[in-house]
């Protein structure tokens, strides 16, 4: 299976450090399609495995092997050498990732329980009108006064 190389987004990753505080990394797209090659295949691979597997003759193997190595200094992907290569495979499992991001934001927000509960919804479901302690307006309150009320 090809993994494609398709948005510009930034994702978050995450580890725990020696003392025992959340660290949050920013990776790149071209990281996290290296991520996603690994996640998809069952077994260690090489970087030419890694560079082979995804969709388009871009990137080339040493831009692989440069993102494979930061990856590695950043604790998101082991290897082991054997007969010669390095052999690469996700240091966590998808699923372990992205609750490890999902953690990091929730860390951030003054209201994680709130948060999640939202994250949580269907896409597309509409949003619940505003709590009273946000900024916006209520149906019976006005940004205004209104004159002779």
């Amino acid at each position: 299976m090809r993994t494609p190389v398709t948005e510009h987004r930034y994702a978050l990753a995450g580890f725990m450090s020696a003392q025992g505080m959340f660290t949050v990394l920013r990776i790149g797209p071209l990281e996290l399609a290296v991520l996603t090659t690994l996640w998809d295949t069952a077994r260690p691979l090489t970087i030419r495995e890694v560079r082979d597997q995804m969709s388009s003759r871009w990137p080339s193997y040493s831009t692989v092997t440069d993102v494979l190595s930061g990856l590695f200094c950043k604790r998101l992907v082991t290897r082991t050498r054997h007969h010669g290569r390095w052999y690469y495979r996700p240091a966590q499992s998808r699923n372990e990732y992205l609750a490890d991001c999902i953690r990091a934001f929730l860390a951030e927000a003054p209201d994680p329980a709130a948060v999640l509960a939202l994250a949580a919804r269907p896409p597309g479901q509409a949003h619940p009108p505003h709590s009273p302690d946000e900024s916006a307006p209520g149906p019976h309150q006005t940004s205004h006064a209104v004159a002779g009320s």
